[in-house]
């Protein structure tokens, strides 16, 4: 049933290309092809970006990105195959849910949670989208390994609790399925805390005792000292666990509460395990040793995540702007999203594949009325979690489980621990929308139950019908929106019919009539995204390059006049000063050339971005076309003389530096590269003639002081060096 209701709902998801996030993850990414070794999968980003470099996304997924490899090698670059894999996987995806609900609920109400998770639109995204399939395939050992941890079983006794931590076959599964989970998607990691929920709330069920652990000081402190004699005694057999925890310190103070949370979680099962008082033991039973375990993963997880990001995480200024607004505002929006993203689960009516930029504007007061909304779903969100905690029994249970569904792996996404790529996401709800299901199958369950008490047969009616409504109107949006994502054109339309204040949206519309030709309709689009963000440099970009296509031969360059262009150079080099957006700096540069060929500045920007960007050849290129433009600019002449030096060139440095003193006497940049030329070739005299000169120019000089300083406690004149070095400190102390 749950295999043909899923195949009903995306047979037509097969007909769709590659759009959007596909292009680059597919048709861009060089991972995918043959000649590419499989290492290297494992080097980069789930982009095909090196994790190494600052410019990568930080999205590790090696073994999505291997089953793209896989249909590559079956079908090349056919859409078909690689939609026909999602559809499967989503499929598979749903029979598990199927038995992880049977878990909490009747067979009736796991039927009718994994029909709802199976038709949700909200999973259109991730499951006719190729790069959903990151969610899948995580999804699918996600919960693989819940399932392993529910199945495991073990002997309970007070003694040697470690001699258990190596034996059982099962935990050995699950930690691997929880691996292979992790490296689909990074939000794989946090079905840990769904087995530690599951343990402490309802396999044991020791919620008294667990209230009882959280406020009893008096207890602990009666059995202090029998704790610490115990640990004491076991020094040796304890100490290589324990010095485990102090592997590394952290630059990143985002991830610094989920170290904390690790380290006490181990302290606290490294006590229970060694405390011999029995009654205090009870509240946890062998399966300790799983949780010890499963921590262990995520230490090492988080270890080797950062051995790749380094201390910075990434950010996204455009896509998500809350991400660098001041406080309360990026609090307030952060917050704002979660009531958003429940509302797309309760009402998923308007779908939008893009919603970043200004889709949801920033909240920055306290008294913006959309609080009273999050303010709501908090409320909500505590009640559901007291009821499922104070009042134990199967339907608590069934509650508390599915709120962990929901939270719990929508943390990774949620902004509120570290920045993201977007502000919502539809394929992020593919998990946490399980809870959601959980919830909506429970409530149906609790509405039919009372039915019956009552022998009140409308209302049982009544519920079956409304039921049937929710699932079948669902099949139909999902049908209907997996035609959205036929081309870009028809996905990127279907989103502006819900957001029309995201200029992203409308330049993309822009660029794929672009690709069809069709340019004058295309420029309504591009002019629409200037109107709707006026600091949208791409979009005056893309207006501009559109001009020139309508009107063949004639240059746009004459449309634009210096200072506009100097709009896009200003723009440029502040992007630069970010290390991680070199490239796009450059594309700025290069746009407002293409704009208007004679433009020098652009030249002399890009060249001396180019020579920060490691390419020099590149650089002497773009300062010779500035030269064709000005040949008496001293400056220009002096950079290209620094560019002979990158290439290891000093004969052509020297005469450009000769060049630019003869256009400019002054130049005192290059009397003392002249100066560190001649120290190179020991001409020694030579090279303090031009050392005076620049300092001569500039008494405050730092690295001609210097310098000539070292020169003459080179040549063994150390007592003209000491006053060089006195008027160093003077000016530098």
């Amino acid at each position: 049933l749950i295999v043909g209701v899923v195949t009903a709902c995306y047979w037509n998801s097969l007909f769709c290309g590659f759009v959007f996030d596909d292009v680059s993850a597919i048709l861009d990414n060089k991972d995918l092809h043959p000649s590419t070794p499989l290492k290297t999968l494992f080097q980069n980003d789930f982009w095909g970006t090196p994790m190494s470099e600052e410019r990568s996304h930080k999205s590790y997924r090696p073994l999505t990105v291997l089953t793209f490899r896989l249909n590559y090698l079956f079908s090349e670059l056919q859409p078909m195959s690689y939609h026909l894999l999602n559809l499967i996987f989503h499929a598979v995806v749903s029979v598990i849910f199927l038995k992880v609900c049977k878990l909490f609920l009747d067979n009736k109400s796991s039927v009718i949670a994994s029909l709802l998770f199976a038709v949700h639109p909200v999973h259109t995204e991730a499951v006719t989208g190729v790069v959903g399939r990151a969610e899948l395939l995580s999804s699918i050992f996600f919960l693989a390994a819940f399932l392993s941890y529910t199945k495991s079983k073990g002997p309970v006794r007070f003694g040697s609790y470690f001699s258990y931590l190596l034996s059982p076959c099962v935990l050995q599964v699950g930690l691997f399925l929880v691996a292979v989970a992790t490296l689909c998607k990074e939000q794989g990691i946090t079905v840990v805390g769904i087995c530690c929920v599951y343990e402490v709330f309802i396999a044991q069920g020791k919620l008294s005792y667990l209230f009882k652990s959280l406020c009893l000081p008096i207890h602990l402190e009666s059995q202090t000292k029998n704790l610490h004699k115990t640990m004491q005694n076991n020094t040796v057999k304890y100490n290589s666990l324990l010095g485990s925890l102090h592997f590394y310190s952290l630059p990143v103070p985002q991830i610094v509460p989920y170290w904390f949370i690790i380290r006490v979680s181990l302290y606290l099962m490294l006590y229970l395990a060694a405390n011999t008082n029995k009654t205090f033991v009870l509240m946890f039973t062998p399966k300790c040793r799983l949780l010890f375990f499963f921590f262990n993963f995520v230490h090492f997880y988080i270890c080797f995540h950062l051995f790749f990001i380094g201390s910075n995480l990434p950010l996204y200024r455009f896509d998500n702007p809350a991400a660098v607004s001041p406080t309360p505002s990026r609090q307030l929006t952060f917050n704002y999203l979660l009531p958003v993203n429940a509302w797309l689960l309760l009402n998923p009516s308007e779908l939008c594949c893009d919603w970043t930029m200004g889709t949801i504007p920033l909240i920055e007061s306290f008294l913006d009325i959309r609080n009273l909304a999050t303010f709501t779903f908090f409320c909500f969100l505590g009640a559901l979690g007291v009821f499922s905690l104070r009042y134990p029994g199967d339907s608590s249970k069934a509650v508390l489980m599915a709120l962990c569904l929901m939270v719990l792996p929508f943390i990774p996404a949620s902004n509120l621990f570290f920045p993201v790529g977007f502000v919502v996401a539809e394929r992020v709800l593919y998990v946490p929308s399980m809870g959601f299901c959980i919830l909506v199958a429970h409530g149906w369950q609790k509405i039919s139950n009372k039915s019956l008490k009552c022998s009140n047969s409308v209302l049982k009616k009544l519920s079956w019908v409304c039921l049937s409504m929710v699932i079948f109107t669902h099949a139909l949006k999902t049908l209907h929106r997996n035609w959205d994502w036929e081309s870009e054109y028809t996905l990127f339309m279907s989103a502006l019919k819900v957001n029309k204040n995201n200029a992203k949206l409308w330049n993309n519309v822009g660029h794929a009539l672009e690709n069809e030709k069709n340019f004058e309709r295309a420029l309504k689009y591009f002019l629409q995204a200037t109107h709707v963000q006026p600091d949208d440099i791409g979009a005056h970009m893309n207006v501009g390059r559109t001009y020139k296509n309508i009107i063949p031969g004639k240059k746009y360059a004459a449309r634009i006049a210096p200072n506009h262009l100097n709009v896009y150079i200003n723009l440029a080099n502040l992007i630069r000063a970010n290390e991680s957006r070199l490239e796009e700096a450059d594309q700025l540069y290069r746009q407002a050339i293409s704009m208007r060929p004679d433009f020098k500045q652009a030249y002399i920007s890009r060249g001396e971005l180019l020579l920060k960007m490691n390419k020099p050849l590149k650089a002497k290129e773009a300062y010779l076309k500035a030269l064709e433009l000005d040949r008496n600019n001293a400056d220009l002449w002096y950079n290209l003389a620094i560019v002979h030096i990158e290439l290891k060139d000093p004969n052509e440095a020297l005469k450009n530096f000769n060049h630019a003193l003869g256009l400019n006497p002054k130049h005192k940049l290059a009397l003392f590269n002249l100066g560190m030329l001649a120290m190179d070739d020991k001409k020694d005299a030579e090279a303090e003639i031009w050392m005076k000169k620049a300092i001569k120019l500039q008494a405050d000089f730092r690295s001609a002081l210097f310098n000539l300083a070292l020169l003459y406690s080179q040549t063994a004149k150390e007592l003209m060096a000491l006053p060089i070095l006195e008027e160093l400190l003077k000016y530098y102390p």
